[in-house]
């Protein structure tokens, strides 16, 4: 009886650990969870204006979506998107602007990535298209957060900047 009573606590102990692994793998990261300061002396603007990149990123992940809250040197408001992890395409409309985001999140949960499709429609010019590629790397010991952000604009030029960002306690 002994016996019985130590297989099946092993079988249960087995079965209670592999459980726990799977429900592991649907947690959300909590890593990315975090504001976020631009070190500037750090970053390489490159091609793209300083005033598109942001000065401080607040990220929050739940179980379905991340949100992204940025500030932006010369906007008085931050900007504020919730993409869902489904990959599914969220569409927006904004003065003359029609816009497609998707969010993407890597195997290993350590890069997330916003694609932006901006369809521009002015006034008195003929409507123009721009991507908008944003990747977020996490380092290693959660402490900075690499955004590398490219935009492609209408004539296939591209401008990238890669930012710094430390993490605020």
């Amino acid at each position: 009886m002994k016996i019985i009573n130590q297989i099946f606590m092993t079988v249960v102990t087995v079965v209670v650990m592999y459980q726990v692994s799977l429900g592991q793998e649907k947690t959300p990261v909590k890593d990315f969870n975090a504001k976020w300061q631009l070190d500037a002396d750090k970053t390489d603007f490159g091609d793209l204006p300083k005033q598109y990149v942001p000065t401080f990123l607040a990220l929050t992940q739940t179980k379905d979506a991340f949100t992204i809250e940025r500030k932006f040197v010369d906007l008085a408001e931050p900007t504020k998107q919730t993409l869902t992890l489904d990959g599914k395409p969220q569409e927006s409309k904004d003065e003359g602007q029609e816009i497609v985001r998707t969010l993407a999140l890597s195997e290993n949960k350590k890069v997330l990535t916003v694609n932006t499709k901006i369809h521009v429609i002015p006034n008195d010019q003929d409507p123009f298209d721009i991507t908008r590629i944003e990747t977020y790397v996490l380092a290693e010991d959660g402490m900075t957060l690499m955004l590398t952000r490219t935009s492609i604009m209408p004539d296939g030029a591209k401008q990238t900047a890669k930012a710094l960002y430390n993490k605020l306690k």
